[in-house]
């Protein structure tokens, strides 16, 4: 008599959400430095592709002055405990501010 042997397979389709910290496992493209064990926090996830923007916010970009928002897919990145800010709610709550003080004006 033959034993069947199965096999089970478990797959996680679920999206990480906009703020999650995240460890990364990876590169810097654009520069080619190992980022692997850097914090960052997801800016954004594209489902045609399956990846997700992930925003480092001590990093600089290719042009200075603007942060380092890279691209990596799921099986890169490792949840990290707490939120973090996206690279766009600095801004998005400064022209909020610009906003409640001309309204105070007014």
């Amino acid at each position: 008599m033959k034993l069947m042997k199965y096999t089970q397979l478990a797959f996680n389709f679920s999206v990480l959400k906009k703020r999650t910290k995240v460890r990364v496992n990876g590169y810097d493209s654009y520069r080619y430095k190992d980022l692997t064990g850097a914090v960052g926090v997801i800016d954004s996830y594209s489902p045609q592709s399956g990846e997700y923007s992930v925003y480092f916010k001590d990093k600089t970009g290719l042009i200075s002055n603007n942060p380092l928002i890279l691209l990596y897919k799921r099986n890169q990145l490792e949840v990290v405990p707490g939120r973090g800010r996206c690279s766009w709610e600095k801004y998005l709550e400064r022209e909020l501010r610009k906003k409640r003080s001309r309204d105070k004006e007014k």
